[in-house]
């Protein structure tokens, strides 16, 4: 991957070094391993606002841990090591991709004031966005093609962290919506350890996803704080005792569609585009350069594990949906 023109400090950690967040504090330990620390502080609008509640930090860990836990159980790579005490985790090192993944089910907050649209407006697919972690640029959003130009991050890494960000949200809307909250909106943040392997990292919490008591707005999340709607510890702590009076454990898998997009490898004469092209320079369009047809294979699930199904999947692609010697593919995730 190329050098990041943006090196955010997580990046750079020595050991013993330490990086004090918004609501965390990372402290390199080891070579491969952190410690780190969660705040009782919150802040929004880039820290203009702030504040401080006791017991914050202990519940955002507890609830970052059982999500981390349920996603592990499912197949997802987390950077949790383990829990130290009530306010401290260990965790893998990890450089920080320079990138906030977003994930939107349900129309809110600055989606909302940037294209004026009416809040609460449920999409029919998720919506995949990228920010760029940079408090002086205020986080702007990016597009996959600036986030690749600018070596913020590769090609394979992003379809990767991409199908990871739409897993994970298959995963957590099924969870969220078992203890009676929809799933509007979150962010994710992504490593690669020290052997190169992507991992989920950060947390995730109510300072990090929106929820709202399904079927209504009421918040459940950090816009109980931003937008002075109530006790944001209350909120907090109900969100932790939900997820604690439930067997994650047992949450069955929910059902998901996979479509695979087949084409031609670079250099391989493709002859259906063949004749494709001449019968398009038949009809005049004679600047046609050339032709190349690819094909798209639905697939529909009903429940089974992810990586489970795409283990055998995988066999199954290169045994007979493709022909690997002529054909490349790309995965999506539904």
């Amino acid at each position: 991957m190329q050098k990041p023109f943006l090196v955010i400090p997580t990046q750079v950690l020595e050991i013993n070094q330490k990086y004090e967040g918004k609501a965390k504090i990372v402290e390199r330990i080891s070579e491969d391993l952190v410690r780190i620390t969660y705040k009782d502080d919150l802040t929004a609008f880039d820290g203009v606002k702030k504040d401080q509640k006791q017991g914050k930090g202990m519940i955002n860990l507890k609830i970052s841990n059982l999500i981390y836990d349920f996603l592990k159980n499912k197949g997802i790579p987390t950077h949790f090591v383990k829990q130290e005490n009530e306010k401290q985790i260990i965790a893998k090192y990890v450089k920080i991709l320079p990138i906030e993944f977003v994930v939107r089910n349900i129309a809110a907050g600055s989606f909302v004031r940037r294209y004026g649209i009416e809040k609460g407006l449920k999409f029919d697919q998720p919506i995949f966005e990228l920010f760029l972690k940079s408090d002086e640029l205020h986080d702007p959003l990016i597009t996959p093609d600036v986030a690749i130009k600018l070596g913020l991050i590769d090609k394979e890494t992003f379809e990767k962290t991409r199908f990871y960000t739409l897993v994970i949200n298959h995963y957590l809307k099924e969870l969220f919506g078992r203890i009676g909250f929809d799933l509007v909106d979150f962010k994710l943040e992504f490593g690669i350890d020290n052997q190169g392997n992507i991992l989920l990292a950060d947390e995730i919490t109510p300072d990090s996803i929106r929820l709202w008591l399904k079927g209504t707005q009421e918040s459940f999340d950090k816009d109980v704080f931003r937008e002075d709607k109530g006790d944001v510890l209350a909120a907090y702590k109900e969100v932790l005792r939900r997820l604690e009076n439930i067997e994650i454990e047992k949450i069955k898998d929910p059902d998901f569609k996979i479509t695979l997009n087949v084409r031609l490898k670079s250099g391989i004469v493709d002859a259906q585009g063949a004749v494709v092209k001449r019968a398009l320079k038949r009809l005049g369009l004679d600047t046609i350069k050339d032709a190349r047809i690819g094909k798209i294979i639905d697939l529909e699930f009903n429940g089974g594990n992810i990586n489970d199904v795409l283990e055998k999947l995988d066999h199954a692609i290169e045994e007979f949906l493709i022909n690997p010697l002529i054909e490349n593919y790309e995965i999506n995730f539904y």
